[in-house]
């Protein structure tokens, strides 16, 4: 059996294309989404390596404890393998030790907190354990990691099937969206939308006196969404997540630098849409 199977059969692991995840992920275009890694070595490190196939095999037949020491081996060889780290904590989490899984997932996030994997299945390790909220943050950060990856969802999406959540980017008007998509730059795509929100700034009021068209109605609610998530300080966060084109996906890194709680609270407070929010 393969990894993959072996560890969808252990998981309750939600992986078709949900309308949920279809809302949150079509909110970057199929141009920015990162493809789907090629197959390469774990290490530079033969002996390293492998351990690293050797543990894969072991994995594959479902000798959990020949796989755990060979992953071991390996990180004791080369302890910069972020697969080995990772592949411990499934170990873990297929002999149903959430708590030790989720300390092996911290340590692949140590070794590189800007992949989205260990979140995922930290995540996924936290639901089964019946801790939410917990499960949630990781999810998120998930997101957060590599937001431009289809995968990277799956966490989020698993969470909201469970606590019958359906999550969603807030909806703009369309040629706001086309405005976007036609912007350059982060901070032109922010322009765009500070003027669509001062464009009409009485806009409520006169579609309601008036009983105005279907266009000043989704104006008038285009500006206030905005309005909001400037208010909140996230219109860069709405931008780059929902927003994003292939130039502006190129600013993301550097704005999450010093930002992620930003992109925490706009996933949280506007994509997450709970009752006791």
């Amino acid at each position: 059996m393969s990894k993959l199977k072996l560890l969808f059969s252990g998981r309750a692991c939600f992986v078709l294309l949900t309308p949920i995840l279809i809302v949150l992920a079509l909110g970057a275009p199929r141009s920015v989404w990162a493809q789907d890694a090629q197959p390469r070595a774990f290490s530079f490190n033969r002996e390293a390596e492998a351990a690293m196939r050797e543990g894969e095999a072991a994995f594959a037949r479902n000798d959990m404890d020949a796989a755990l020491k060979a992953y071991q081996r390996a990180l004791s060889l080369d302890p910069t393998i972020y697969e080995a780290a990772l592949f411990t904590g499934d170990v873990y989490f297929q002999k149903r030790d959430m708590k030790k899984a989720g300390e092996w997932y911290a340590k692949a996030i140590a070794l590189n907190p800007n992949r989205e994997t260990a979140y995922r299945y930290w995540s996924d390790a936290l639901l089964r354990s019946g801790q939410m909220e917990e499960a949630l943050d990781k999810a998120i950060e998930a997101i957060i990691a590599e937001p431009y990856n289809q995968m990277s969802y799956r966490g989020l999406i698993q969470w909201a099937q469970v606590n019958h959540v359906q999550p969603g980017h807030p909806q703009i008007d369309y040629s706001t969206v086309e405005a976007l998509n036609r912007s350059n730059t982060l901070r032109e795509a922010i322009e765009t939308l500070r003027a669509r929100m001062t464009a009409a700034p009485n806009s409520t009021a006169t579609a309601s006196k008036t009983g105005g068209t279907t266009d000043d109605t989704q104006n008038s609610s285009t500006a206030a969404t905005l309005t909001k998530l400037n208010d909140a300080g996230l219109l860069e966060a709405f931008v780059l997540l929902a927003h994003s084109n292939e130039r502006i996906a190129r600013e993301y890194e550097e704005y999450r630098k010093n930002n992620r709680e930003k992109l925490r609270r706009y996933l949280r407070e506007f994509v997450v849409k709970r009752e006791s929010a």
